[in-house]
């Protein structure tokens, strides 16, 4: 959950103008029967993929005389549901990954697993910059050093303290409470970062507070101190968000992307190898499989994203949550509580209009209509 909700703040969101122009000169005759109304006018849906405006017909793009806006249409249905499809098997290679994590992380120190698998992300973001247009070298070059170093050392730290979690909380309790995160990145905005929130992200707020509350079950009357790693976990994360945010103003999310795997790669091999274990050779092949399953699951996070918007993933990242609870119980012999089932539907209800309602702030503030 949590490198998934990191990649949502480090890559850039698609733009898309919308506009309503004049009919063209060369716009079908009025005679036509498949022709519409002159008074419609072209609406254009300008996205990375598309350079050929879309005509907006009464039922959608169904006229068979219009072959180019119909192909767009379909092009663009397609594109979306191939977002889909990256985005699930990016949820669910998380989720294995999470998996993974809480296995050797229970038979290794944390500290160990962490810096082999962010070895590997590393690697992965250093050939995601040497192929991207800018090229490496200016990929390297950022305008927020200190926050770029402070991003990237917080970031392994925090994994450390997640893969803790995961041994000692459960992969199910862990992964209820991390899914608050949303919710600390907005209470966090507000003095970090100058934001207004309104009363509705304030409900939101709330309710999601309650559902953690349930979820570490203050009516048996105790604190397990235990919990307090998950919190830590989002609360680190949350921090980690919103230095995102403020380094997205100078620099791009390739950057961003760049610096923290290796300023995060080179942070965690100062401390890790004081914690080196000889890994048996059955869990060689797990580690190996964490490794890949970061890469894969980054990429078809990055494919998603290319073809869907931020707003419309979200709500697809908590189905981690699901599939956590699911290994939990079947692979580790978890427990649920009804307390923790309850508070999971609020933080993650929460967690969905908080995002939402971001994204019709956003949208208000720069003068687009509402979707």
């Amino acid at each position: 959950m949590i490198i998934l909700i990191e990649a949502l703040h480090l890559l850039p969101r698609r733009p898309m103008r919308v506009g309503f122009t004049p009919p063209p000169r060369n716009r079908p005759s009025l005679k036509d029967p498949d022709a519409t109304s002159s008074r419609l006018g072209v609406f254009f849906c300008q996205r990375p993929r598309f350079s050929e405006p879309l005509w907006r017909v009464p039922g959608g793009c169904t006229r068979k005389s219009w072959s180019k806006p119909q192909d767009a249409c379909i092009g663009e249905r397609m594109s979306k549901a191939n977002g889909y499809v990256f985005a699930l098997l990016a949820i669910v290679i998380f989720a294995i990954q999470d998996g993974l994590s809480k296995h050797l992380g229970t038979n290794y120190p944390p500290v160990f697993v962490a810096m082999i698998r962010y070895w590997a992300f590393a690697a992965f973001a250093v050939a995601l910059a040497w192929r991207s247009p800018a090229g490496l070298r200016a990929t390297a070059i950022t305008k927020k050093p200190l926050l770029q170093l402070l991003r990237g050392v917080l970031l392994p730290a925090q994994i450390v303290v997640v893969i803790t979690s995961f041994t000692v909380v459960g992969l199910a309790l862990s992964q209820a409470i991390l899914a608050a995160t949303p919710i600390f990145v907005a209470l966090l905005s507000m003095p970090l970062l100058g934001e207004r929130v309104g009363w509705r992200r304030w409900s939101a707020i709330a309710a999601g507070l309650v559902g953690v509350l349930l979820i570490l079950k203050p009516g048996e009357g105790f604190f397990d101190v235990k919990f307090l790693l998950p919190l830590a976990g989002a609360l680190m994360f949350a921090v980690y968000a919103i230095a995102t945010r403020l380094v997205s103003r100078g620099d791009s999310a390739m950057t961003s992307f760049f610096y923290t795997g290796v300023v995060g790669a080179a942070a965690i091999s100062l401390v890790g190898p004081f914690f080196w274990a000889t890994l048996s050779g059955p869990d060689w092949v797990w580690m190996i499989l964490l490794c890949v399953t970061g890469s894969l699951s980054h990429y078809f996070l990055i494919r998603a994203y290319d073809l869907l918007d931020a707003v419309a993933v979200q709500p697809l990242t908590y189905l981690q949550l699901v599939f956590a609870s699911i290994m939990g119980v079947s692979i580790f012999g978890e427990t649920l509580t009804a307390n923790m089932i309850i508070g999971s539907l609020l933080v993650v209800a929460a967690g969905i209009f908080t995002v939402w309602r971001e994204r019709v702030v956003a949208r208000r503030k720069a003068g687009l209509p509402p979707e």
